[in-house]
Formats: C-alpha cells, sequence, structure tokens
C-alpha cells in the first residue's frame, strides 16, 4: 500500500491545478512542483507555500523502495527487446521523469489530506499526477479536484512527435554522409573495443571515461589490439574532424553504421510504441492501478522525446557493428540506463561469444537508482558478464542493494582522478574560513544553493565564499536579484582549475558535486547541504571521516563552528581518515586494477 493518507477534515476543501500561480485570489496555500516559487522575483508574500521537500527528506528511503520494486516487478512482466529501450524501465531519475513525478505525487497525496485551508493551489502538476490523485481520493466527500483545461489534452500533439522523429533519424543518416575521409575505418577483430563518448575536445590519449586505461592495456600487452567505438555527444562535423586527426588511437562512432532501414524500422516501431495496450503495466501491489497513469505518461513521453527511437538505432546499430569488426571483448561505462541494454542486446546478437565489461566508472549516490534491481529483476535485465568498480565502497554498496548476481563484480580503479602525496591540510584559524560552493547537476541546484547561502549569511555566518559553478549551468542563469547578490558576496571560480579551488579553500559545501570527494582526497571537510531534492544526491556513501550532512542553513553554521573548533591533533586524524576513505572509494591505479578490466578470472 503506497503512503495511505491520514484521514481529511472536516469541511469541503478544494485543490486546483493550475499552470501558474492564481493572480486573482488575495491568499491561498500553494504547492510549487515547477519550483519557480525559489525565484525572489516569483514569490508572492501573500501566499503560503507549502514545501514538499520534508516529505521527501523523512520518506525517500521508503519511497525510493517502493519505486525500484514497483518498476522491478514490472519490468519482469514486459522483459523484451523494445521495453528496454523505453527509458523509464531503467529507473532514471535524471533522463525519465517517472520517479520524480511519482515522489511528487506521493508528497501531493499527503499534503492535500494533511493541511487544514480550504483551497489548495497545486502549480506544475502533471496529468498523469492528477490522474494518480483522483484514483487514492475517489470517494472521499470533503475533497473536490478542478483541474484546469490544460491538463485534459493530449500528451503531445503527434504531428510534432512525427517531426521529432524525423529531426532525429536525419541527424543519425548525415553523420554517416559527413564522415571526413580522414576518418579512417579500424581493422577488423579488435582483442578490444572500448565504448564511450566522443565530442570536438576529445584527447588523443587521455578517454573522457577510461583516461589513459588504453595506454596502460598496451603496455601490459603490446599485441593488444584496441578501437573505440561511441556516441557522438556535441556538434557532429567537429567532433568527426577531430576524431579524423586523432593518430594514436582508432576512433569509429558507432551511428557510422547505422543504414536508412535501420531508421525507418526505428521509425515505424515508434509508432507502434505509442500503444501501450500490449503490456501489462499493473502488479499485485493494492494501488497498481492508480500508478499506471504516472507509468503510462513515462513511457509515453520516451517515445515522443524521441528516447525510444535513438534506443532502437543503438541497437540494430550494435548489430552491424559487431558483424563488421567482430570485437573479443568490448569495455563500456556501466551506469546500466536503457541505451546500454540496447548496446549489450545487440552485441550479443552479433557476436555471440563476446566478452562484456562494465565499469562503474564515477561516484554513485542515493538517486542513481538505475543501478539498483528488485529481488529476481537480475534475471531478466541485459547486464554484462563482469562489472568492475572504481573501488571497494562502490562495490560493497551495489554487493548489498543491488540484488546482482553473485560474483558479477570486479573491483578496479578511478581512471580519470590523480591521488598526490600531499601534506596534511593546516587551517589557518587567523582569517575567515573559505568555503567552496561546489555546483552541478541542474540550474535549479545552482538557484537553491545561492538562496541558501544568502540565508546564511543572514543568520550570522562570517566566511569567504568562492562558487564553483557547472560548466553547463553557469552564474548568468541565476535570476537577477539573486546574480547581484552573488557578485557582491562571493568570488566566481568559472572555468578556473579544480584544484586550485581545493587548495584555496578550508570547506568544501555541496549538493551532489563528486567535488566533494576530491575534497575530502585533499584531506579537507565537505559539508553536503540540502536543497530539497526528490532524492539524496550526496556522491558520499555512509559516514565519511569530515563530512557533513545538514538540512537547514543554522546546522550549516553549527558544524562551520564545529570544524573551526577542531583541535589541531583531531583535525590531522581525522584528515587521514578522510583520505583513506576516499582511497577506498576511488582505488589509485595499479597493475592488479588494470588486470581486472582483462582477467574473467579474477575477482
Amino acid at each position: 500500500m503506497i503512503g495511505r493518507p491520514p484521514a481529511s477534515g472536516t469541511g469541503l476543501k478544494t485543490v486546483y491545478f493550475v499552470a501558474r500561480p492564481p493572480r486573482a485570489v488575495l491568499s491561498s496555500d500553494i504547492v510549487d512542483l515547477t519550483e519557480t516559487a525559489d525565484d525572489p522575483g516569483v514569490v508572492n508574500p501573500s501566499y503560503r507555500y507549502i514545501s514538499p521537500a520534508p516529505l521527501y527528506a523523512a520518506n525517500s528511503t521508503e519511497w525510493r523502495r517502493l519505486f525500484i520494486d514497483w518498476m522491478g516487478s514490472i519490468n519482469c512482466a514486459n522483459a523484451s527487446l523494445e521495453w528496454w529501450a523505453y527509458t523509464a524501465s531503467a529507473k532514471n531519475f535524471l533522463s525519465s521523469p517517472l520517479g520524480n513525478e511519482l515522489f511528487q505525487s506521493l508528497a501531493l497525496l499527503h499534503i492535500i489530506t494533511v493541511e487544514k485551508s480550504d483551497s489548495l493551489y497545486v502549480i506544475g502538476a502533471r496529468r498523469s499526477q492528477i490522474e494518480f490523485l483522483r484514483h487514492r481520493l475517489d470517494g472521499n466527500p470533503s475533497l473536490r479536484l478542478v483541474a484546469s483545461r490544460s491538463f485534459v489534452q493530449p500528451l503531445r500533439d503527434r504531428l510534432v512527435f512525427a517531426m521529432r522523429l524525423v529531426f532525429h533519424a536525419g541527424k543519425i543518416w548525415f553523420s554517416s554522409l559527413a564522415r571526413p575521409r580522414e576518418l579512417k575505418e579500424p581493422a577488423p577483430g579488435p582483442d578490444i573495443c572500448m565504448f564511450t563518448y566522443f565530442d570536438p575536445t576529445s584527447e588523443d590519449y587521455a578517454d573522457a571515461y577510461f583516461g589513459e586505461l588504453g595506454a596502460l592495456i598496451a603496455t601490459k600487452n603490446p599485441a593488444c589490439s584496441i578501437i573505440y567505438t561511441g556516441f557522438v555527444h556535441g556538434k557532429l562535423n567537429p567532433t568527426l574532424s577531430r576524431l579524423a586527426g586523432i593518430s594514436s588511437r582508432q576512433c569509429w562512432p558507432l551511428f557510422l553504421e547505422a543504414r536508412l532501414s535501420d531508421l525507418l524500422w526505428a521509425f515505424a516501431r515508434s509508432i507502434a510504441a505509442l500503444n501501450l495496450n500490449r503490456y501489462a503495466l499493473a502488479n499485485a501491489l493494492e494501488d497498481a492501478e492508480a500508478l499506471k497513469p504516472l507509468l503510462k505518461s513515462a513511457l509515453l513521453q520516451d517515445v515522443m522525446n524521441g528516447g525510444f527511437f535513438y534506443g532502437l538505432v543503438v541497437y540494430r546499430s550494435a548489430i552491424r557493428f559487431g558483424k563488421k569488426f567482430r570485437p573479443a571483448h568490448l569495455i563500456y561505462p556501466f551506469e546500466n540506463k536503457s541505451i546500454e541494454k540496447m548496446l549489450l542486446l545487440g552485441l550479443r546478437q552479433s557476436c555471440p561469444t563476446i566478452r562484456l565489461t562494465g565499469f562503474q566508472h564515477t561516484s554513485i549516490t542515493p538517486r542513481h537508482t538505475t543501478f539498483l534491481l528488485a529481488p529476481g529483476e537480475a534475471s531478466v535485465t541485459p547486464l554484462p558478464d563482469r562489472i568492475v568498480t572504481v573501488g571497494t565502497i562502490t562495490r560493497t554498496f551495489l554487493e548489498e542493494n543491488g540484488n546482482y548476481p553473485a560474483g558479477i563484480f570486479q573491483t578496479g580503479c578511478a581512471l580519470r582522478q590523480t591521488w598526490n602525496d600531499l601534506p596534511p591540510p593546516n587551517p589557518d584559524r587567523a582569517r575567515k574560513p573559505r568555503i567552496l560552493l561546489a555546483l552541478s547537476s541542474s540550474t535549479s541546484e545552482l538557484v537553491r544553493s545561492v538562496i541558501f547561502f544568502r540565508t546564511l549569511c543572514g543568520t550570522g555566518g562570517n566566511f569567504e565564499l568562492g562558487i564553483r559553478p557547472h560548466p553547463e549551468f553557469p552564474l548568468s542563469r541565476l535570476p537577477k536579484a539573486l546574480a547581484e547578490w552573488a557578485s557582491r558576496n562571493a568570488r566566481d571560480f568559472s572555468g578556473t582549475k579544480l584544484a586550485d579551488n581545493i587548495e584555496w579553500c578550508d570547506l568544501t559545501a555541496y549538493v551532489s558535486s563528486t567535488v566533494a570527494l576530491e575534497t575530502l582526497m585533499a584531506g579537507k571537510p565537505a559539508v553536503n547541504f540540502s536543497v530539497g531534492d526528490v532524492l539524496q544526491p550526496d556522491p558520499v556513501i555512509g559516514n565519511a571521516p569530515l563530512c557533513w550532512r545538514v538540512e537547514n542553513p543554522r546546522d550549516f553554521l553549527r558544524v562551520l563552528n564545529e570544524v573551526n573548533s577542531m583541535s589541531a591533533p583531531d583535525f590531522q586524524r581525522a584528515s587521514a581518515a578522510a583520505r583513506a576513505y576516499v582511497h577506498d572509494y576511488l582505488r589509485p591505479v595499479s597493475d592488479a586494477c588494470i588486470a581486472g578490466f582483462l582477467d574473467p578470472q579474477s575477482g
């Protein structure tokens, strides 16, 4: 049973589902699912904004388990080639709306039934979420749900959908026509094929996912032949030209193998995929019927945005790639996404003897539900033969929580991080503490984080602040008032070296950034703070030394004072323990770790 709501109060309550804050209402309770309420230019002081964030924090473990088990049982019931092409089947919070919309719906269910106001406005709910609530609240005479006209329209105009598929197909087809003559086709029969992502900045020796693994393997076994394939991530022509200019690696993007017949087949299957009646979308859960609208909406969105089509083209391209090049061994970045499953299915069809190794290449957070399987789900899920982790901490986490087959994991190493034997840091207590705000993930994280620190300054925080934004979410995306505050109160570390930022700071504050691990690697403190995400995105697993988690600015200030009051011996011991933790999380490169990628018998 999904979070059965408590009995509602007396009297009639009306819940209005709207696209934007009401203008004609003098005062009201509002739940904003679009997050615009965090923009200081939008907040109306006459409204009482009800945040679902405390409900996420209180229920995240239970709701995450429910989500994994629910989708795991659905996957077991529908496991098939085309089912795995749906992004929603991978339980991916970042590329599918399903997880976020389920958590939002459960929080709304609680708020609607607990809050005592006569009227409640919900901003930004999707039609599927309203249908979920109607199922769950049906028969409650004290509630009335009112949706604006826009919420009863079809999910997406079919013409736009068709145009989008034509665009995706044309882009893939053009890639084969735009191949520079200098980009030479590799010889068939390589010992190893590495699957990666290419862009105009792809380097000669260091790969975005595998670092210098190719060169390290070649050093151990000079006779080993290696080629690279993968997706083009970025502008097509500059990327292909860059690949043609790389002399140290043989690169051949996967979609160069796609043919017109593959695109037409994927187009036709995408049209057919709009009919979801062929799938069993309910399971034994008592509330299975209430959940169906959320799942149907996510599956249709996968088709409408071209993700389903893209997965099918990956499958057909992988078949052709396998037949032509016949690699003995594929190593690829393992995140258990839908597109990876399509790659594995295609290669196994054309190369039945191929050995498949997934590299769990970076940090894992509670939000990465793609890594977590329900009991019995592994038996129907396309998985590699071996999964090499970056260290013992992520391996232990996956073995204890992921429901994977016994013996599938191999402890490897972190191929992109560099360990330096630096002396322990010696904090300067004579000046203000320096805080590095390391950002990642989204514009929402950027905005909410700056709001958090503006509030922190207002509660008496006395520190220097440096902001390191993610390149895809620069400070220019801040609302005007927040941007002005940041320019007056913080240093802008955009485009600067991470090593210099960590050397400058005394402590790193973060929501989801792996800079936290780099900071602990340097023996310095890190503090994770919440901005109301539906699931905790902290990459630090467990209770790491010199690392804290806080829910609000006052708790952050308390931790800052705690760090500043640590004695020198206590700090040095904690610093050494933090480095040891990261050493287990991101193991340094060694001959034994490299052998783990190659030897199927090592464990």
